[in-house]
């Protein structure tokens, strides 16, 4: 689509610019006759600067840079085409008067600045002046909003946070919210993950013992679903880690992990479970699995297993 530039100018004093790139802008720039300063310079506030053949393009640069709201003009004697300085300010001489400099060299030409000190945008709001009917308009940081971003968002409300849904508690802060995980729960940075330190099923199974044997039981963990669990609640039970012999635990292949258990700082390691059927076949079939260390017992996540597969546990 092609584009349109309409410029109005009335007496130095009104910029109204119409642009079409697919979709219509619309801000105005007021730039009275006594905010015109020949042989002055702003100083300290510049945020582009670019290079324009006469004023009027300057002052268009300046509507086009939503945070502009003066601009420095520096005529080249002998420069042709757009080789003459223009300086864009995003502040004005009315709110830094002790800016407005002396250089020979330069124009200065202010607007009606609604975003200046006495700003009405809240809460670190970024205020850009010559938008809405209101000739100013706020843009508003994260967790506000309103016309001036004077009102605070209840994210908790609005569900627009973190917390894990059923594991954390929302409380809401000025601009922000806070989570407190309940308990079983721990914060990871991201959400509330679950402690299954805290969170785990106990096997409650006495015959799981390693040292239970029974030739006619044929107990199995089939059925088990895939979680953390534990072996009773008797501090000092593991999982076995060296081949145990067949027909033990309440089953025909009783589970052994092959391998060490983690230490605290490991954290949650993966380990895999051999099935044995006597110490010439100790490693008959294997599961993966996940271990971790709570201080004073062990937490396995298991999954189901073949029938007469067991997971079993010793005394230590």
């Amino acid at each position: 689509m092609e584009s349109s530039v309409l410029l109005v100018f009335v007496s130095w004093t009104v910029l109204l610019i119409h642009l079409t790139y697919g979709e219509e802008r619309h801000r105005t720039l007021l730039f009275p006759d006594n905010f015109f300063f020949a042989e002055r310079r702003f100083a300290n506030h510049t945020i582009d600067t670019k290079k324009v053949k006469d004023l009027d393009h300057c002052e268009l640069f300046c509507y086009m840079n939503d945070k502009c709201v003066s601009a420095n003009f520096k005529k080249e004697p002998e420069a042709e085409g757009m080789a003459h300085v223009c300086e864009l300010n995003d502040a004005t001489h009315l709110d830094y008067d002790t800016d407005l400099i002396t250089d020979v060299n330069f124009y200065h030409r202010g607007s009606e600045n609604a975003c200046g000190k006495n700003s009405r945008c809240r809460n670190n709001a970024i205020c850009e002046s010559g938008f809405t009917f209101k000739g100013y308009r706020c843009l508003c940081p994260s967790g506000f909003e309103g016309e001036n971003c004077e009102k605070d968002v209840d994210e908790c409300a609005s569900n627009d946070n973190k917390c894990a849904k059923g594991a954390a508690i929302c409380k809401n802060t000025v601009g922000s919210y806070n989570c407190t995980c309940k308990f079983g729960y721990y914060w990871d940075g991201t959400g509330c993950k679950a402690d299954v330190c805290q969170l785990h099923t106990v096997l409650h199974d006495d015959d799981r013992d390693v040292s239970h044997h029974d030739l006619y039981k044929t107990e199995c963990d089939q059925n088990l679903n895939a979680d953390w669990y534990r072996f009773l609640d008797i501090p000092g039970i593991t999982m076995p880690t060296e081949c145990p012999h067949d027909n033990t635990c309440g089953t025909t292949f009783p589970g052994w992990l092959n391998g060490d258990h983690p230490t605290v700082d490991e954290g949650e390691v993966k380990g895999t479970v051999c099935f044995s059927k006597g110490s010439n076949r100790c490693c008959e079939e294997t599961s993966f699995i996940r271990v971790k260390n709570c201080s004073s017992f062990y937490v396995y996540y298991l999954v189901p297993t073949k029938c007469p597969y067991r997971y079993c546990f010793t005394y230590n």
